[in-house]
């Protein structure tokens, strides 16, 4: 592995060997088979069901996110013969080929018409379904925007603009899709009330923790819509004077009622965890390994705003002893990004612009953070890397990093520097990876 020579080379094959581990064929092949008729299915923690397929009038598949194109042909590739048809909603971009399975593409992050056409097909699909009928749902990341139902009270507008706002400020994911829930016909639960179908939700994970109920907002997951806490994320975030108005009206007048409402349900469908973040590290951790470094796999999830994790993480690096062998050092997790500028760049650009200036006169460290699913923001790169030559490199071509820095301008700093990692779509969505290699 040494013998390449090329740091940058190795690094970026660390990445993209651990993403593929995280494929959907790969996942269903590790967790899904299919034999006399009887459908096995095994989750990440550990649990295993059997069904029996013979039992079943039709089957239908419907899904939404950035791996529903990829887990749609597997499952495809699984019950061909026994799919009657489906409907699935995935990034522009992400679109795979599929025989018997529609596909609408949709806008992520922030919703568009057609969220609302694949969400509105989905629902009408699934409410029709007999009692004998099966429904398989694959759920991954994006789902939460790609799957979009507003309640009639808001908008469509309405619910682009607060996305965009919590979006742009700092705000985490599950707080992101608590609000989401509040807001949807479809989340929290919604695309399976009136079902009555028999459903298996297949799962890949985004989110750290991987509860389900915030994966995708939980689509088949029941949950209590929580008004109060939407508000209280709202205010904590001085956001609630931007918010469309009629969403405050809404929210303010649910949360009223909410203590009188009682959930009911005439059976729940059945979730299945088949992947998550930790598959890649693991697979990465297997490869560094094998190749000689000390592996260190970092357990706590890297979150929060993403330049003060990023110090955090440099510091937690900085600590870890080679004992005269090579480090291979990986973690994962989703940061969030304070927009003050006006530049293009993603959180994982952000974080390696953030960790720049910490390099310069570490020579032996080269570090990476991508994001799994290849798309780091509105670009087109997964993330970077950097190295102690960075910052010099920028010097002598006049670029100066903190202007980039300060106007959130990561991607145009290291696309002038050759130091952007490219994956295109990469069909699956498990959060970000950093991989840090100290020689």
């Amino acid at each position: 592995f040494l013998e390449y020579g090329n740091r940058r080379f190795s690094i970026q094959w660390l990445f993209k060997k651990g993403i593929e581990a995280a494929l959907p064929e790969n996942l269903f092949n590790k967790f899904i088979s299919f034999q006399n008729n009887l459908l096995i299915i095994n989750s990440i923690n550990l649990t295993q069901k059997i069904f029996n397929l013979s039992e079943y009038k039709n089957i239908y598949v419907v899904g939404a996110g950035k791996a529903s194109c990829s887990m749609a042909k597997s499952i495809e590739k699984i019950l061909y013969n026994k799919i009657h048809s489906g409907i699935i909603v995935t990034k522009y971009g992400f679109l795979k080929k599929l025989k018997k399975i529609k596909v609408i593409e949709a806008s992520h992050p922030i919703p568009d018409i057609y969220s609302v056409k694949a969400a509105e097909e989905i629902l009408t699909l699934i409410n029709k379904a007999d009692k004998n009928d099966l429904i398989i749902n694959l759920i991954s990341g994006g789902a939460s925007s790609l799957l979009s139902l507003p309640v009639d009270e808001i908008t469509l507008d309405d619910k682009i603009a607060v996305t965009k706002l919590l979006l742009q400020n700092e705000v985490s994911i599950k707080e992101i899709n608590t609000i989401r829930n509040c807001l949807s016909k479809v989340k929290g639960g919604g695309l399976i009330l009136n079902s009555k179908a028999k459903i298996i939700s297949l799962i890949i994970s985004d989110v750290i923790g991987d509860d389900i109920k915030f994966i995708g907002s939980g689509p088949t997951c029941l949950s209590k819509p929580d008004y109060t806490l939407a508000l209280d994320i709202l205010e904590r975030q001085w956001l609630v004077n931007y918010v469309p108005k009629s969403i405050i009206a809404y929210l303010n007048r649910k949360s009223k009622e909410e203590m009188n409402v009682e959930i009911s349900r005439i059976h729940s469908a059945d979730n299945f965890l088949v992947g998550n973040n930790n598959i890649v590290l693991d697979e990465i951790k297997i490869l560094a390994d094998k190749l000689g470094f000390i592996t260190y796999k970092i357990d706590e999830k890297i979150m929060g705003e993403v330049r003060n994790s990023a110090q955090n993480y440099f510091e937690l690096i900085s600590n870890v002893k080679n004992n005269d062998r090579p480090l291979c050092i990986i973690s994962g997790g989703e940061t969030t990004v304070k927009l003050n500028g006006k530049g293009l760049g993603g959180r994982n650009q952000e974080f390696c612009l953030s960790l720049s200036n910490r390099l310069k006169d570490k020579d032996n460290i080269i570090i990476l953070s991508g994001g799994t699913d290849g798309n780091d923001g509105p670009t087109d790169a997964a993330g970077a890397f950097i190295d102690s030559g960075i910052i010099a490199e920028a010097e002598t071509k006049n670029i100066d990093y903190k202007s980039f820095l300060n106007n959130n301008d990561s991607y145009n700093f290291f696309n002038q520097l050759n130091s952007l990692v490219k994956t295109g779509p990469t069909f699956t969505n498990v959060m970000d990876v950093q991989i840090s290699l100290i020689f």
